[in-house]
């Protein structure tokens, strides 16, 4: 009787790892195949092969984000492009097989993406360019430090406290000063190291 559950457990094995190498053989055969439509400028078909391949297939080879990246780009989804050829040139470097090719396809998804939201963009600058209304108060809580007059830094070996550079220690900034933190032009204050 042992031996009959060791025969099964053994063939259970065997077939299990069969059937993995045979469905990552598939998927490998399912990147190839999207390679060769996309080739042929068959971009919506190359992305359903890439799609399935990215949803089983782990880990993802490398140049499955140059693929996904750059066919993304021929689908006009530049965002989801520079993302993932973003990733493939993080992961491979400049001596990547598609490094020369990635970057070529990114500058120009980056390029495009802006082109697509320059409106979206305009008001964002517009937005960000108006000052906030502090409704006649004469302080504002410090975006930085919360309002607690410290600003905390987490590191490997612990947290690490200072004094807010923009509060000076107070928690707390004027409505201009609030306005320029927002604004990316309020300078940090020099502010006085304290000893017990």
């Amino acid at each position: 009787m042992k031996r009959l559950s060791f025969i099964i457990v053994l063939f259970s094995l065997i077939n299990t790892t069969t059937f993995a190498q045979t469905e990552e053989s598939q998927l490998q055969l399912m990147i190839d195949e999207g390679v060769i439509l996309m080739n042929q400028k068959e971009y919506v078909k190359a992305d359903q092969k890439f799609t399935v391949v990215i949803d089983r297939l782990k880990p993802l080879p490398n140049k499955m984000a140059f693929y996904f990246g750059k066919n993304s780009f021929f689908l006009n989804e530049y965002k989801q492009s520079i993302n993932w050829l973003s990733k493939y040139i993080q992961l491979k470097g400049t001596s990547g097989t598609f490094y020369d090719e990635a970057k070529l396809y990114l500058e120009q998804a980056e390029k495009k993406y802006l082109e697509a939201n320059k409106d979206e963009l305009a008001k964002i600058e517009n937005d960000l360019s108006n000052d906030f209304d502090c409704y006649s108060q004469d302080k504002m809580r410090c975006p930085v430090c919360r309002g607690t007059g410290v600003r905390i830094t987490k590191g490997i070996m612990g947290n690490t406290y200072e004094t807010c550079p923009y509060s000076g220690g107070t928690g707390y900034l004027t409505c201009e000063e609030y306005n320029l933190y927002f604004k990316g032009k309020l300078k940090p204050k020099k502010v006085k190291n304290q000893e017990n």
